[in-house]
């Protein structure tokens, strides 16, 4: 392969690496993607150098890769929340893309590795690369917004429409073109290997999200010398070679876990942005066409367009936006640098007795106080905008490890791992209430009347029909090239 030209980073060298609203920290290398021939050629900063689409059998990915559909994933942001919301430096700077195709090359090798022929290894690409090509804008927002209990509801949405969504776009017939047979690839049930199972089993989609943002901010994958041949594939389960690279990632999986997705400020944030969704579609000014469609279709956009129409007209999302930025400078500028340190020195520590910091982190904000929820949480006062905070998805994963010609779970090698799992599972099961505090009072019984007609209505939204194939066709269409237009990934066809 010739060396690199089109490595993407977030600053080109020579510019200034922080901003003054603390959105930026170090130099961010998200990787390089480019177009030759029939190939795609990735730079991929976590799995290494790959070429996708030069085999026969791989010819079905580099169309995949050139769809609305795939193409759209540039502009969806892998952890939800763009860069001026984001608690944590640099997390906005991943998408969905990076993660479909990081996924495929490790699905590849290890399929290859494991001496699956080449069409089986074809099965397993399909199946890890479309598995995440039916996220919205939002990524799990969407899930929550769209489940039958709004954003306390689960997170599996995506998976459940994908077949759906995927027939529409036109997807399942490039499928069909190249002898695939979409319900063999796209979610089939009953499964259980290392592309899919569920957990606590590690399998790609997992590793993949996994080191992708231990890189980012942690760097742990850079310092433990983790790769592609750091795992391999026995009796169809995903196992990890070494048992220190094992404890990185399954304390690295944890602390991710807790990071973005139960920290209460993150939290609280997350839910507030859920809210500017519902704005956009059921608000006095709502956004257009969008109001008189389903947002199930229409959420199958890019992040760009949301944030967009978030910003016309509605009074709501203004005040709301404020809020949320302000919150995030504050945790960015003042809450991260302890957090990070904190980070750093529990991926070092062995044993158990240190996740108790999960408890609380104080709110860095002045207007804002977690406190624990109690069961039933009851009715809550109105001198504040309070927001609950329910516990969301569990995540962890129980590392298997090659030791001495046997696959162990890590906790068997290192028991010290399953009460770091027990405190870990316990914390992320607490719920929360967040007071913020509006001092415009004006303001204030704007955003709790806002908040009441939207969980009022939201359901009735989602009974609106839907939209017919040529027009998702277009919808997907724009989505595209508004995500291609974002500084996510550049489009280079050479």
């Amino acid at each position: 392969m010739e060396p690199w030209d089109t490595v993407t980073h977030l600053r080109m060298p020579g510019q200034l690496l922080t901003t003054n609203d603390y959105t930026i920290e170090n130099f961010v290398d998200r990787g390089g993607y480019r177009i030759r021939g029939n190939e795609l050629q990735i730079n991929d900063p976590v799995w290494g150098e790959a070429a996708v689409g030069g085999h026969p059998s791989e010819r079905v990915f580099f169309q995949l890769g050139l769809t609305d559909v795939v193409r759209r994933l540039m502009g969806v942001f892998q952890l939800s929340l763009p860069h001026r919301y984001e608690t944590i430096p640099n997390a906005g700077y991943l998408s969905r893309w990076h993660h479909v195709w990081g996924s495929l090359i490790l699905a590849r090798h290890l399929a290859l590795e494991a001496g699956k022929s080449r069409e089986e290894t074809r099965q397993y690409m399909a199946r890890t690369f479309l598995s995440d090509t039916g996220h919205r804008s939002g990524s799990h927002i969407a899930d929550w917004l769209l489940s039958v209990h709004s954003v306390h509801g689960g997170e599996d949405q995506h998976d459940i429409d994908l077949l759906s969504f995927l027939e529409r776009a036109g997807v399942c017939d490039i499928l069909r073109e190249n002898g695939l047979d979409p319900d063999q690839v796209v979610m089939p049930h009953g499964l259980n290997d290392f592309v899919e199972c569920p957990q606590p089993r590690d399998n790609v989609d997992r590793a993949d999200y996994r080191h992708r943002e231990m890189k980012l901010y942690l760097d742990t994958q850079v310092h433990q010398g983790i790769g592609l041949d750091s795992y391999t594939v026995i009796d169809d389960r995903l196992v990890m070679r070494d048992v220190d690279q094992a404890w990185a990632a399954g304390v690295g999986h944890m602390l991710l876990s807790w990071e973005h997705w139960s920290d209460p400020i993150h939290r609280l944030i997350e839910l507030l942005y859920a809210e500017m969704f519902k704005e956009v579609y059921i608000g006095e000014h709502g956004h257009g066409d969008w109001i008189d469609r389903n947002p199930a279709d229409v959420l199958y956009s890019s992040d760009a367009e949301q944030i967009l129409a978030m910003s016309e007209h509605s009074v709501f999302n203004h005040v709301v936006d404020h809020i949320i930025t302000t919150i995030a400078f504050w945790e960015r500028k003042f809450g991260w640098p302890k957090r990070a340190r904190r980070l750093w020195k529990r991926m070092g520590e062995v044993g158990s007795g240190w996740f108790p910091f999960m408890e609380m982190y104080p709110s860095s904000s002045p207007f804002v106080s977690i406190e624990v929820a109690s069961e039933p949480l009851g009715e809550l006062p109105d001198d504040a905008l309070y927001v609950p905070l329910p516990h969301f998805k569990h995540r962890q994963i129980e590392p298997l490890v090659l030791h001495k010609g046997e696959v162990v779970e890590l906790s068997v090698l290192r028991p010290e791992f399953a009460d770091i799992r027990a405190e870990h599972a316990a914390a992320m099961a607490q719920s929360h209430v967040a007071r913020v505090g509006v001092s415009d009072k004006g303001q204030l019984e704007m955003l709790q009347e806002a908040m009441r007609v939207h969980e009022e209505e939201w359901p009735q939204q989602l009974q609106l029909p839907n939209m017919t194939a040529d027009e998702l066709k277009e919808h997907l269409m724009m989505a595209a090239a508004t995500s291609v237009m974002t500084d996510l990934v550049p489009y280079d066809p050479d």
